[in-house]
């Protein structure tokens, strides 16, 4: 095997460990979402309850424990379908990358479909007549610690690694063309 062939190798092994490491804070990452997710449904909707004062007086116990049985329910169906999107592996290696990312907001294939949630919230607003029920809902990734994850961490350690990575994969296409135009030139020569 002659030095390129070497070089390139180890490059395409470094590049492997990385993207390797890349998908196990994905998978951290929808560990977090997983218990999130049905979480931000609930306090989403208590938010809206309780800054609605005068529609919440309205709201009998009975209707109201209904309200938070559905949100249960609700927020596990949209958490697993939410998960069950992000499972797809290609979402998380995307190849443009730049050194401003530090969030896993700033993956938009992955943010997008991690928003889908407020559609959850909006259409339980709606059925139980909310009054803010057509309001804008976004999902702001947690800033606390959940289970011992704190996600902006995880999210500035995924784009570094996605970075190296990146940069890895760069070499190897670099380095295949440099061998490639060394053949040629060999030819040339040798013709």
């Amino acid at each position: 095997m002659s030095a390129e062939n070497s070089s390139i190798a180890e490059l395409r092994e470094h590049a492997e460990t990385l993207l390797e490491q890349v998908r196990a804070l994905a998978d951290e990452i929808k560990a977090v979402l997983h218990i999130d997710l049905p979480e931000y449904i609930n306090r989403e909707l208590k938010r809206s309850f309780v800054s609605h004062p005068d529609f919440a007086q309205t709201v009998n116990n009975d209707t109201l424990l209904a309200i938070k049985k559905q949100v249960a329910s609700a927020g596990n169906s949209a958490r697993d379908r939410i998960i069950d999107a992000l499972n797809d592996p290609e979402l998380w290696t995307p190849t443009a990358t730049t050194e401003n990312q530090k969030s896993i907001a700033d993956n938009a294939a992955v943010w997008r479909i991690v928003q889908t949630i407020g559609e959850t919230v909006t259409e339980i607003r709606k059925q139980h007549s909310f009054p803010d029920a057509n309001d804008p809902v976004e999902y702001k990734a947690p800033t606390w610690f959940i289970e011992r994850r704190y996600l902006p961490s995880i999210g500035e350690k995924y784009w570094r690694l996605l970075r190296e990575a990146n940069e890895a994969k760069r070499q190897i296409d670099e380095a295949h063309s440099n061998e490639s135009k060394g053949r040629l030139a060999q030819r040339w020569d040798d013709a």
